[in-house]
Formats: C-alpha cells, sequence, structure tokens
C-alpha cells in the first residue's frame, strides 16, 4: 500500500543519512585518536564507535519518526511521536553500547591478535 511504501522509503532515507554520518565520524574519530598502534588496541579504542553509534541513532530515529509521523492522520502518534522516538532511541542506544560495543571491542582485539600473530611469522 501507499502508506507501506512511505514507511519504508523513510525508514532506508533514515538509515543511509545515518550510516553515511557513522561513517564520516567514525572515521575522523579513528584517525585523530589513532585506535590501534602496532596492530594493539590503546585506552581510547571505543571512542570512535561510541561516538559515531550515538549521533547515528540520532539521525535515524529522528529523521523516520519525524518525517513519518509529523502531522499523520493517526492522531496518537502524531501527538506522541517524538517521546515514542525518544524511548526508542534510548533502548537503541542501550543495545548498542551493552551488547554491540563491547562486541566489536573483542572481535577488533581478535583480528588484531591474529594480524600480530601472522606478522611474527
Amino acid at each position: 500500500s501507499e502508506l507501506n511504501f512511505k514507511y519504508s522509503t523513510l525508514a532506508e532515507i533514515a538509515s543511509v543519512a545515518a550510516k553515511y554520518n557513522s561513517l564520516v565520524v567514525f572515521s575522523k574519530l579513528r584517525k585523530e585518536l589513532g585506535t590501534t598502534e602496532d596492530l594493539y588496541l590503546n585506552k581510547n579504542w571505543y571512542i570512535a564507535p561510541a561516538v559515531s553509534t550515538f549521533f547515528a541513532q540520532i539521525i535515524d530515529t529522528y529523521i523516520f519518526y519525524g518525517f513519518a509521523f509529523y502531522n499523520s492522520s493517526d492522531e496518537y502518534m502524531r501527538d506522541n511521536w517524538f517521546p515514542i522516538a525518544t524511548n526508542d532511541l534510548l533502548f537503541k542506544l542501550l543495545i548498542c553500547y551493552l551488547a554491540f560495543l563491547p562486541f566489536y571491542g573483542l572481535l577488533l582485539n581478535f583480528i588484531l591478535s591474529n594480524l600480530r600473530k601472522k606478522s611474527q611469522t
């Protein structure tokens, strides 16, 4: 239906905008912080993914909810989209910081460890 197309299009636009922002922020922070030194993680490894995730989730959430439900014909969503979006954002950030960020650190450390081993042989 037309409504499904609208929501899926908005979700994609929000996702692309958020991913682009995330890549730009992550790359700049990673270059400035120098997160790997001689194939070891330094103490600031988590800053680039944490900050880029924060801004990407804000962009993704508020672009989607704002465009999808601002002036919506659904009265409840029109009147409550902002607090609903904020709760969704907080939940996404909680999941990202409690699950994905630690997993990213473990995976990055594993990859760097294997690269160190290969470079020593």
